[in-house]
């Protein structure tokens, strides 16, 4: 049996072998997945509804959580780049003391800066009518690759964004 949203936030009901209830978990208008049950040994009623509609509220809260969390020391960590950058760093003892509180340690080994201009992006949306959203996911990728590559080399890193730039 199809699996399709008859209406969101709603727990759905679905027959089958075994048959199954599920709901869906959005957060800020997009689906992230969904929370199912199976029938084993006892029928899907009421209760087991209600559950799941509160499982997947509590999933979604904590979703959510972890994104904002993550949303806003992004946040940070860009704009102590962008300060560096800028010459705004203050002392070296300040510029690592605002990297751990982040949870980024760079106070072992050689700090090395990396700026990504990402002017063949500007031109890829130019030429494709990309819109922000689109450049700006694009941009998040490419800080993703850097920190999975200091990662893989056993190096902590620190990445952000300015503007079309990725920082380092």
């Amino acid at each position: 049996v199809a699996h399709t949203e008859v209406e969101r936030g709603r727990v759905h009901q679905a027959g089958g072998d075994p048959p199954c209830m599920w709901v869906c978990i959005w957060l800020r208008h997009e689906a992230w997945g969904r929370v199912h049950v199976l029938e084993t040994d006892r029928r899907l009623d009421e209760i087991t509804g209600l559950v799941l509609d509160r499982a997947g509220a509590a999933l979604g809260l904590a979703l959510l959580s972890q994104k904002d969390a993550a949303h806003l020391a992004g946040r940070a960590g860009s704009a102590l780049l962008a300060d560096v950058l800028a010459g705004r760093h203050g002392s070296v003892t300040e510029f690592l003391r605002r990297a751990r509180s982040l949870g980024v340690d760079l106070s072992q080994g050689r700090l090395v800066g990396l700026v990504v201009e990402a002017t063949s992006l500007a031109e890829l949306a130019r030429r494709h009518a990309l819109a922000e959203e689109e450049r700006q996911r694009i941009r998040l990728m490419m800080a993703d690759e850097i920190q999975r590559a200091a990662r893989e080399r056993g190096c902590d890193a620190l990445v952000g964004l300015d503007a079309d730039r990725v920082l380092a």
